[in-house]
């Protein structure tokens, strides 16, 4: 059969859940669902995702890159996070109620996925992210 974008999202995230002995993993890209509002109706697709509970990956399959949360932050502002407990993840984001949606995952990284050079003026443009969530609460350094 055919190779998706979905079939490569999920081939990485259980590689990336291998090789760096994570929990879980998942592979969000920006999707320009309005380009000339400004990027006001940007979306964002969860493309892959493995070792999340499926009832969680369906309740976040596409969300508004303006929405509160780690992926959609990092999206906005370009810039990695890193929690090293669901206490950090509690207290910059109230409203996602991380106790019980995260309570596998404790300490989690969000890397933006970002393309240099992607206009005239050699500008960067983040295109994804990649969400990496480990078992235990971690120090990350």
């Amino acid at each position: 059969g055919a190779v998706t974008p979905r079939d490569v999202a999920r081939a990485v995230t259980e590689r990336l859940v291998t090789v760096l002995d994570l929990t879980a993993a998942s592979l969000s890209v920006v999707v320009a669902a309005f380009e000339d509002a400004g990027g006001a109706g940007d979306m964002v697709e969860v493309l892959g995702a493995y070792g999340y509970d499926p009832a969680l990956v369906a309740t976040w399959r596409a969300f508004p890159v303006g929405a509160p949360g780690p992926v959609a932050e990092a999206l906005r502002t370009g810039e990695p996070l890193y929690f090293e407990s669901l206490d950090e993840v509690d207290a910059r984001y109230p409203a996602l109620d991380a106790r019980r949606h995260m309570r596998d995952t404790p300490a989690s990284a969000v890397v933006p996925l970002v393309v240099h050079g992607a206009d005239a003026e050699g500008g960067q443009r983040v295109i994804g992210a990649l969400g990496l969530s480990y078992g235990t609460e971690c120090a990350f350094d």
